[in-house]
């Protein structure tokens, strides 16, 4: 193996411009991004914000309860990340 490769693990092998680009980039994105939420999470809330729009307020814990009401979302952290998210987005006006 050259001086131009990483060794990571026990049988992967990457090139070292390669491996610095990629941390560097990911670490450039982790001191800029707050918590960064995934695209089901903001689907999930885009679509529920078009059905029930009028009836998501400012508050979070009005929220929780319009989203217990209206889906069958078994998840009590998926739950609160929706509503929280959908709290932000009526803040903000979206």
């Amino acid at each position: 193996m050259g001086e131009n490769y990483v060794l990571i693990g026990e049988n992967c092998v990457i090139y070292v411009e390669t491996f610095i680009n990629c941390f560097l980039f990911l670490s450039y994105e982790v001191m800029i991004m707050g918590r960064i939420k995934t695209m089901l999470i903001k689907r999930t809330t885009g679509d529920l914000i078009e059905k029930y729009g009028e009836e998501f307020t400012q508050n979070f814990d009005e929220n929780k309860k319009i989203l217990d009401s209206k889906t069958k979302i078994t998840s009590k952290k998926m739950r609160n990340i929706i509503a929280g998210y959908a709290t932000r987005l009526k803040k903000t006006g979206r």
